[in-house]
């Protein structure tokens, strides 16, 4: 999954890398009119393409859980990875207003200036496959994300350059800048969607198109926010403080999200191991319950065997259709050669000897 949602991020980028010099083409050739004529054929041609070409998908309906919606929307995770996708997004987005004030000090051409916008997006279509690839390797994809932040966090105070570290402003260093941060948005951004949808299969959420809308939906509402936010944040800062101060707020945003990520990680994954004990607890209780009763067989009156459990320190005999068991007792033959299955929540703890012969209501096992 992660390799194809990484192959899929490296056209996005292609995209992103030939569409500004494609439309300045044909701006040149043709006016303002004529790059929404041919980018407008180009989609609608696409659409007999995606009939013809792409097979059809059967559907197969899964009844998801109840209450697995309101599951998946209660989770912080969902909202944890949603904020790490906008924040991603913002600092993709505030680039557009202030990247090319920035580039004149160094007497760029409108094509060099050109050039260094298609670099970013190069660089995320490029790394986009190789960090596909990674994620596929890795046991946990969250950390992935925090560190593709912090790795932006780190560019964005060198593309300014943050006043803070007092360095030079040359061309170079924001050529390296804008390569790594291409990079490292593109490994922050690719396990999102993949974390998403693990979420949401964790809250119960069928296995069908109708989860992988769900979970688009979700996932492209925060990405369009980041959108929205990063170019006005972009132009309000760099329009009251400079360039320097605009990439250095968006670069403590990075790595101010890359630790609360972080803090978040260390405490889920504590809490999911104290869950794991707590329930290696019960278990272990609900064996030893299980192997200390004895289990005796006896057939019905039409000749199936049965098997009946109850506590071995049991004196009474009395037949006490009542005293039951609830709980969701399983075991596989504790306490007997049989293999008995418990496969019933209530299990009749008396069982009078003086009426082995009828059909007494029992667990049903498997002899």
């Amino acid at each position: 999954m992660y390799a194809l949602q990484g192959t899929l991020e490296a056209f996005v980028g292609l995209g992103m890398t030939i569409g500004p010099a494609l439309g300045g083409a044909l701006f040149t050739l043709g006016g303002f009119k004529l790059p929404f004529f041919v980018v407008g054929s180009m989609m609608l041609l696409t659409v007999p393409l995606n009939i013809w070409l792409l097979p059809t998908q059967r559907h197969v309906v899964t009844k998801p859980k109840k209450g697995s919606q309101s599951k998946f929307f209660k989770n912080p995770s969902v909202y944890v990875v949603c904020f790490t996708i906008l924040v991603i997004a913002s600092v993709w987005g505030f680039l557009d207003p202030t990247l090319q004030p920035h580039l004149l000090q160094f007497n760029l051409s409108s094509a060099m200036v050109g050039l260094l916008f298609l670099l970013l997006s190069a660089t995320y279509a490029i790394s986009s496959p190789i960090w596909g690839w990674l994620a596929e390797k890795a046991e946990d994809t969250d950390i992935l994300m925090v560190v593709g932040l912090i790795i932006s966090g780190g560019a964005l105070l060198c593309l300014g350059p943050s006043p803070f570290l007092q360095l030079p402003e040359v061309l170079w260093l924001n050529i390296v800048s804008l390569a790594v941060l291409g990079s490292s948005i593109s490994l922050a951004l690719i396990p999102t969607f993949e974390s998403l949808l693990s979420t949401a299969e964790q809250a119960g959420m069928a296995d069908n198109i109708g989860t992988y809308a769900l979970v688009s939906g979700v996932w492209g509402s925060a990405y369009s926010l980041g959108e929205v936010v990063g170019p006005a944040l972009g132009g309000f800062l760099d329009e009251l403080y400079g360039f320097p101060i605009c990439s250095t707020v968006m670069s403590a945003i990075c790595l101010v999200t890359a630790v609360l990520f972080g803090v978040y990680l260390i405490v889920d994954r504590f809490m999911d191991q104290l869950e794991k004990r707590r329930n290696a607890a019960a278990h272990l209780a609900r064996k030893a319950a299980i192997a200390s009763w004895r289990v005796e067989t006896y057939r019905t009156r039409d000749g199936m065997a049965r098997n009946l459990m109850y506590p071995a320190s049991s004196q009474q005999r009395a037949y006490d259709e009542t005293a039951s068991l609830t709980g969701s007792l399983q075991g596989y033959g504790y306490g007997t050669d049989s293999r008995a299955a418990v496969i019933d929540a209530s299990v009749y703890v008396n069982i009078p000897t003086e009426r082995e012969e009828e059909d007494i209501p029992s667990i049903a096992v498997s002899v």
